[in-house]
C-alpha cells in the first residue's frame, strides 16, 4: 500500500458493514472480529462464483480499523481497483472479488483530520511487474508510470 489514510468524516453508520452490490444488494454488518469472504458455505460472506476461492479474503477488526487481507486466492482481491494483499479499509472503499463488487461502510470517528502519508518518490515501491519482465532490475513506480503514459509519436501524414 503506497499511502495510509485516516478518515474522520462522519458517515452515520453505527457498525462497520459490507454491501454486496447487484440486482438485490445485501448488507452484512461486521459484528464479528473476523469475517471470511469466499465460496465456502461456512464463510461469513458467501459469493457463489467459480472465480472466488473457497476462503478468498478476510475482514479483521483491529481496534477501530477494519483490515482486508487476501488469503492466498488464485484471482486476487482488489481494493478500489488495485490488487492488494492487505489494506486498512476506509468508508466508501470498493472491494472487488471475482465479479462481485462490495462497498465498505465504517462508523463515524469523532474528531481529527483526514491524513494521507505518501513515501518519498526516491524510495517509492518497486514496479509490481516480476523482475524477469523488466530485466531483473526494479524501477521506481513513478518511472514505470511515466513510461506507460508517454505519448506515441504522431504518424507522418505523407507515409
Amino acid at each position: 500500500m503506497i499511502g495510509d489514510t485516516t478518515d474522520t468524516r462522519p458517515t452515520g453508520v453505527a457498525t462497520p458493514s459490507l454491501t454486496v452490490e447487484g440486482r438485490d444488494p445485501v448488507t452484512v454488518a461486521l459484528t464479528e472480529p473476523v469475517v471470511v469472504i469466499g465460496r465456502d458455505r461456512g464463510c461469513g460472506v458467501v459469493l457463489d462464483d467459480i472465480t472466488v476461492s473457497r476462503r478468498h479474503a478476510e475482514l479483521r477488526r483491529e481496534g477501530n480499523a477494519v483490515v482486508l487481507t487476501d488469503l492466498g486466492s488464485l484471482n486476487g482481491t482488489y481494493l478500489n481497483r488495485t490488487p492488494v494483499d492487505s489494506a486498512v479499509l476506509h468508508d466508501g472503499d470498493t472491494i472487488w472479488i471475482g465479479d462481485h463488487r462490495m462497498t465498505f461502510r465504517s462508523p463515524p470517528v469523532t474528531s481529527g483530520p483526514r491524513l494521507l502519508r505518501l513515501p518519498d518518490w526516491e524510495t517509492a515501491l518497486p514496479s509490481p511487474r516480476p523482475s524477469a519482465a523488466i530485466g531483473g532490475a526494479h524501477r521506481p513506480v513513478l518511472a514505470e508510470f511515466a513510461r506507460d503514459i508517454a505519448p506515441e509519436p504522431a504518424a507522418s501524414p505523407c507515409s
